[in-house]
């Protein structure tokens, strides 16, 4: 059986109570399920957005500096959480 490894932490004292902006809460379950650092940023960004209204890949790609095709397998990638019940 693979061990986890033991992750440093860093205590918080800040607040975020402060902004005024919106705010997009990700379950602690997904970031940790979540392995590839690409697919959790763009998981994070489709989350700020609300329910039937998502970016195009070619906004994306744009947004983040990344090819359509690197895009393209990410929001793939992203389906096929969705799709194993994430």
């Amino acid at each position: 059986m693979k061990q986890e490894k033991k992750m440093s932490k860093e205590n918080f004292t800040g607040t975020f109570s402060k902004e005024d902006l919106g705010l997009t809460v990700l379950s602690n379950e997904i970031i940790e399920m979540i392995r590839d650092p690409y697919e959790l940023a763009l998981w994070a960004y489709l989350s700020s957005f609300p329910e039937g209204e998502l970016p195009t890949i070619k906004h994306t790609a744009e947004r983040f500096g990344l090819s359509e095709d690197k895009t393209r397998k990410l929001f793939h990638n992203i389906k096929n959480l969705i799709n194993k019940g994430i």
